[in-house]
């Protein structure tokens, strides 16, 4: 199956978001909730390409 960035974006804000619940993905890091540093977001959509890669439905 092929999974577009969109896709991996999706999977990646939710990844995020149970690691760093008080945190929004949208948000600069600079802001009060402190949102991703661009290395995070690339951290993350790392990671959830990795999970789709290994995801292999029955």
């Amino acid at each position: 199956m092929f999974y577009n960035e969109g896709n991996i974006e999706y999977l990646a804000k939710q990844i995020f978001s149970q690691h760093y619940p008080f945190r929004k993905w949208d948000d600069h890091p600079d802001s009060i909730s402190g949102g991703p540093t661009q290395e995070e977001k690339d951290k993350f959509k790392d990671i959830a390409r990795q999970q789709l890669s290994d995801w292999h439905p029955v």
